[in-house]
């Protein structure tokens, strides 16, 4: 348990710092030089992101990987590939100010980005996974299938064990940790690292996934409990049928009434990146 604390503990601690403004290029001192490389583009990305070609501006692609490509900070295993418009893409991701969706490419636009307060930012993060990165059609229906199975599971203990509470929030789905906590007499989901769950679906979607539900409308929405303004929700949906991949927003917990909002207008940015693909 005191390993688990600690894990949560350091994941608090990077993400407040990774929220914070600073120069581009701050880090990347710190990082392995491969992935300091990746983390911005410096031209327009090209590829197949999930069997749609792409072309990604610099400024919304950030850490981009491959397939094949080792893990950020993992040692190359032999020489990369030949890159391609058509090669598959792994994973990327970007800042982007919602509800515009403008990325950081202008001064101005950089400017403000350094300048967002993270209690009120409009600025929010996205990450996409396709290709070998991807674990398959099903995996959002998946995710919220197996959080369900694990955080009603009986034999889940406190803080882990949930329970759907009566009322939903912004048409969503509610999952709090159940209990009270009996060293303090404080309820389980005032614990300083306890998180809500949310699970819901969008009013229309795309298509389905074969068998009968329709995954590009589902969300599976973790947020943080912290009595912050700053307190982070980690937002996870699907792309398909249109592309082969999945996403992942984080955003302020203020932003959670917008949930909808965010996940169309993250999906249409994503979308958009696509081109014909030349005869």
């Amino acid at each position: 348990m005191l390993l688990i604390a600690l894990t949560v503990a350091l994941l608090g601690v990077l993400w407040t710092w990774a929220t914070q403004p600073r120069p581009q290029g701050f880090a990347d001192g710190f990082q392995p030089p491969q992935m300091a490389a990746a983390q911005f583009a410096t031209k327009t990305v090209r590829g197949d992101l999930g069997g749609m070609l792409v072309a990604i501006p610099a400024h919304f692609a950030n850490y981009v990987q491959y397939e094949g490509d080792p893990g950020l900070g993992d040692a190359p295993k032999g020489p990369r590939p030949v890159i391609t418009p058509k090669s598959k893409l792994g994973s990327f991701g970007f800042h982007v100010r919602y509800p515009e969706m403008v990325g950081r490419d202008s001064l101005a636009h950089w400017q403000d980005y350094r300048d967002r307060k993270i209690a009120t930012t409009h600025w929010i993060s996205v990450g996409i996974n396709a290709a070998d990165m991807y674990s398959g059609a099903g995996a959002v229906i998946r995710l919220r299938d197996n959080s369900l199975r694990s955080m009603l599971d009986p034999a889940s203990k406190p803080p882990y064990l949930y329970e759907k509470l009566a009322d939903r929030e912004f048409d969503l789905e509610v999952y709090a940790p159940k209990g009270i906590d009996p060293a303090n007499g404080k309820p389980y989901r005032e614990h300083t690292h306890a998180d809500d769950v949310f699970i819901g679906k969008l009013a229309g979607g795309a298509g389905g996934d074969g068998a009968g539900e329709d995954e590009s409308r589902i969300a599976v929405i973790k947020c943080s409990n912290r009595p912050l303004a700053s307190a982070p929700c980690r937002h996870d949906f699907s792309l398909e049928p249109v592309m082969h991949a999945e996403a992942r927003v984080i955003y302020r917990r203020g932003l959670l009434p917008e949930w909808q909002s965010i996940q169309k207008r993250v999906t249409e940015t994503i979308y958009g990146f696509s081109v014909a693909e030349k005869k």
